[in-house]
């Protein structure tokens, strides 16, 4: 079985003020139009994407716990990358997305109005820092059994 797999970008720093430069935090890391327009031409050539790894979660994601603390200035500016993630993955439409950013397990579907649809799978590190890179491989081992 042959797996069509692609990742987009990171996402806009919620804690930027706390990072240096250069260090762990970098200019480029949050991912642009451009970038996501790229993955679009490439994606949409062959069949379907079977799985989009991705770092924040599409605006049509709902159910999560939210990060407590954070201005609405700060949500704003990190809904943007949402917003850029909801549209790229309605162009593409990846039968499944993995992403980890919230640090807490929550599945969700993106319903598409041609009526296919998008698995969500935020997966989990409920509220630590430690990272998910092990579970989303799990994740992608599991779902190819």
């Amino acid at each position: 079985m042959v797996w069509r797999a692609a990742v987009m970008g990171d996402f806009h720093s919620v804690d930027k003020a706390w990072r240096t430069a250069g260090k762990d935090w970098w200019e480029q890391e949050e991912p642009t139009r451009e970038e996501a327009q790229r993955l679009v031409d490439e994606c949409t050539k062959g069949p379907r994407l079977d799985v989009l790894l991705t770092h924040d979660v599409p605006m049509g994601v709902t159910g999560l716990k939210g990060m407590p603390g954070l201005s609405a200035k700060t949500i704003e500016r990190a809904n943007q990358t949402r917003e850029l993630l909801q549209d790229t993955a309605e162009k593409i439409r990846p039968k499944a997305l993995f992403a980890g950013h919230w640090h807490q397990r929550l599945r969700s579907e993106l319903h598409w109005d041609d009526g296919s649809s998008t698995m969500v799978e935020v997966l989990a590190a409920e509220q630590s820092w430690a990272g998910n890179s092990w579970r989303c491989a799990w994740a992608l081992t599991v779902a190819s059994k």
